[in-house]
C-alpha cells in the first residue's frame, strides 16, 4: 500500500510523516518538470521571423505604406 503513495520500501518511517515527504518531493520534481518546459517553449524558433521567441521580443515590425 505504500508504494501506491509513492512511498518507497526501504523507509520505514509511519505512514504520514513517509507520505508528507513523499508528495513534497513529487511537488519539486513536478515543478521542475514545469520550469524546464516552460524555458523550451520559450526558446522555440518562430516560423516568421526566424528568431527567438518569448516574452519582450517583437516578432512583427509595423511597416507604413505610402502612395506616390
Amino acid at each position: 500500500m505504500r508504494r501506491r503513495y509513492g512511498i518507497p520500501d526501504h523507509d520505514q518511517r509511519p505512514f504520514n510523516v513517509a507520505y508528507a515527504t513523499a508528495r513534497l518531493a513529487q511537488e519539486d520534481k513536478r515543478k521542475i518538470q514545469d520550469r524546464l518546459r516552460n524555458v523550451s517553449t520559450l526558446e522555440q524558433r518562430s516560423p516568421v521571423s526566424h528568431g527567438l521567441t518569448g516574452s519582450g521580443m517583437m516578432t512583427h515590425i509595423p511597416v507604413e505604406f505610402r502612395s506616390a
